[in-house]
């Protein structure tokens, strides 16, 4: 069952071209070069003994760079199951436009769909467009200057959801879109990238999200450094029998060769 699932959601993944809060902007990938990139990862786990699982996660990244404009095609799965129960069962598909008016504005658009079984969702798909303003780009220059990269992006979106309780809830939503992205490297050994998300529907202020993405690295050497991540996601007015919050911490070890 596992499998019939896994390679049909790859195989939808593979051939839609267009997630609730997704951080789309940990996905965004300016500083290549022009053309066309592409990247796939699958990953698949089982474990077996006293705790007993399989899970399956696939990732997929198609870019189109040229000199005005960019896309991105990024998309997600990933299933757990153990003890004849689903652990986890999510995924998100997102495309994107870019335009390059200038070197501080950029005016984009994009679609997202996505589902999310333990939050009760059945279905999102999201269509909208901004503005993209670059309110501070430098880069680290050893013993003289530290980086600080500084992103404000604010606009509008269309929101269909499908929640998964009886009967079902179907909502359609015009909601403001806003996001600020820091990046601040202030010596060769530290790092800080925190994206914060809220979106707010236009007609009642009170039903609002608000999504924060934060990552420390430290390096120990050249190859190895410490790395914590925190994701926080709070929902005013969550599905029946879902929590307002939810927060994640995760740190470890990552090796650059």
């Amino acid at each position: 069952m596992f499998f019939v699932r896994f390679l049909t959601l790859l195989f939808l993944i593979s051939s839609i071209t267009t997630y609730s809060q997704v951080n789309t902007e940990a996905i965004r990938n300016s500083k290549i070069n022009e053309g066309f990139k592409s990247r796939i990862d699958l990953l698949f786990g089982l474990n077996l003994g006293n705790s007993e699982y399989i899970s399956g996660e696939a990732k997929l990244r198609l870019d189109y760079i040229q000199v005005n404009y960019r896309t991105f095609v990024a998309g997600e799965l990933a299933y757990k199951e153990g003890n004849n129960a689903v652990i986890s069962n999510k995924g998100f598909l997102h495309g994107r436009y870019i335009y390059n008016l200038n070197k501080d504005l950029e005016p984009e658009l994009f679609l997202q769909k996505e589902f999310n079984e333990f939050v009760l969702l059945s279905d999102r798909n999201l269509a909208g467009g901004g503005i993209r303003l670059t309110l501070s780009n430098t880069d680290f220059v050893a013993d003289s200057s530290a980086e600080i990269d500084l992103y404000l992006g604010t606009g509008i979106m269309y929101e269909m959801e499908e929640i998964n309780i009886v009967p079902t809830q179907i909502t359609e939503i015009i909601r403001s879109t806003n996001y600020l992205t820091l990046t601040w490297k202030p010596t060769e050994n530290f790092l800080l990238n925190s994206v914060t998300y809220f979106q707010v529907d236009v007609n009642r202020l009170n039903d609002h999200r608000i999504l924060n993405d934060t990552k420390l690295q430290f390096k120990i050497t050249k190859a190895f450094s410490f790395v914590f991540n925190m994701n926080y996601r709070f929902d005013k007015e969550p599905p029946p029998g879902v929590k307002e919050y939810d927060l994640e911490l995760k740190n470890g070890i990552t090796v650059e060769i």
